[in-house]
């Protein structure tokens, strides 16, 4: 049996929404300080304005996955959730006169948000010219923010991986300044020890006056090989034709790096709108 999305399509517009209790929720001057459980995974507007709430659940955003409109001004928040990240359908969100301090980078990943109101909050994260450039430069700033730390947390993991590799023994002891000694060379040790007369004794042929002999009686007698009769071009004769290698600057390699960690991203699924995004940073950098 195929599963049933609970999200809902997108209206082209949120005003053309029809507004009624079973997708709008007013909790608007109550003198709540935290918000109430919420099961209606249908609603698409809530009005919190004027509370004294301090923060939002961590599960606020992923149990509402058709929240269009979230107008949460006048109250004391002083965070947004990072579970906000990928919200398939948030177009508002309202935030005046609140305590924010800093933005989550995984808001740069809400791809239908186009109105985000901050006006009254004593913002540090992002800079001040970024929020008073406008909503689209919030989210583009925080959203290679959020690709620029999924790409330096694979490279960490990828480090940490290759330290465990060493130290479980996937490299040789002897790497570590440890000798590598054999079971056996264990248990025989006092055997070895004991052995005062143990020597390798090499074949009389290894000696070398025969060898000398040899080079001498031979010597200038080796035949003289045909010359080939394929001829090369000049520039494959010679190390000074060869073409000097360029090395990148380190951030040419990590922008080459990027790219391709972003490619990798839109290869595992990512979502058509995100893909895009993806392509358009990709063709900037």
């Amino acid at each position: 049996m195929s599963e049933v999305s609970t999200t809902r399509s997108l209206p082209s517009n949120i005003y053309d929404e029809t507004i009624s209790e079973e997708n709008s929720l007013d909790l608007s001057s109550q003198g709540l300080h935290a918000v109430p459980p919420i099961s209606n995974m249908l609603l698409c507007m809530i009005y919190l304005q004027n509370n004294s709430i301090l923060s939002l659940p961590d599960d606020f955003f992923p149990s509402l996955p058709n929240l269009r409109w979230l107008d949460i001004r006048d109250n004391q928040l002083m965070d947004i959730p990072k579970s906000i990240e990928g919200h398939p359908c948030l177009t508002h969100l309202l935030l005046q006169n609140n305590s924010i301090t800093s933005l989550p980078n995984e808001l740069g990943t809400v791809i239908h948000l186009k109105v985000l109101q901050l006006d009254g909050n004593p913002i540090l994260y992002p800079p001040m010219e970024i929020i008073r450039a406008g909503t689209a430069k919030v989210m583009a700033f925080l959203h290679a923010k959020h690709l620029d730390g999924m790409f330096n947390q694979s490279q960490s993991q990828s480090e940490l991986s290759e330290d465990a590799a060493s130290t479980s023994g996937a490299f040789p002891a002897s790497l570590f300044g440890q000798s590598i000694r054999s079971y056996n060379s264990v248990i025989d040790q006092d055997k070895f020890e004991n052995n005062k007369t143990l020597s390798v004794k090499f074949n009389d042929k290894d000696g070398g006056s025969e060898i000398e002999e040899y080079y001498l009686k031979y010597k200038g007698k080796c035949p003289r090989l045909a010359e080939s009769r394929t001829s090369f071009p000049p520039k494959t004769q010679s190390a000074k034709y060869l073409k000097p290698l360029l090395a990148r600057s380190k951030s040419e390699q990590e922008a080459k790096m990027k790219r391709s960690f972003f490619r990798d991203v839109a290869k595992r699924g990512a979502p058509q709108a995100v893909a895009s995004k993806l392509s358009r940073l990709q063709a900037a950098s």
